[in-house]
């Protein structure tokens, strides 16, 4: 892939943004607590419950926004299991077709949210004390030109 696509691509994606929010605006899910940076390593759990922390992103906004767990997973099967378990709670909501729409709308958001958030943090934070963090702008820009390509 040449630059010049990559670039066009990640333009199309931030550009188709604005539709993609108001999208989810006007779908029947309403906006909700979302933890900002849900995935399994910001959760504890035994046979009591689960403990969720690292609330540092948290806000109100669109819930399927919070579905980072499912865009982690690379195996499709466990990540289509996680992706309908999550949308199951929203049943009551809208039909499961909606729900999926809505699911795909919201998918590159999520992921570009996650590059703002990640940026941030990597030109915040002192040079070479966490350097996992610079490598997490690209993963999740390749994750939003990805889940854009796949609507």
């Amino acid at each position: 892939m040449t630059d010049q696509s990559w670039v066009t691509r990640a333009r199309t994606v931030i550009t188709d943004g604005d539709a993609r929010l108001e999208r989810l605006a006007a779908g029947p899910v309403p906006d909700a607590l979302v933890h900002g940076d849900l995935h399994l390593s910001n959760v504890a759990g035994d046979v009591d419950g689960y403990v969720f922390f690292d609330w540092t992103d948290a806000g109100v906004s669109h819930p399927f926004l919070d579905l980072l767990v499912v865009l982690y997973e690379e195996d499709a099967e466990l990540r289509r299991s996680l992706s309908d378990a999550y949308l199951r709670v929203w049943a009551e909501v809208a039909p499961e077709d909606e729900l999926l729409e809505l699911s795909a709308a919201a998918e590159p958001l999520a992921s570009l949210n996650q590059v703002a958030s990640y940026r941030s943090i990597a030109a915040n934070v002192e040079p070479g004390a966490a350097p996992e963090f610079s490598s997490m702008t690209p993963f999740w820009l390749r994750k939003a030109l990805a889940s854009a390509e796949g609507i």
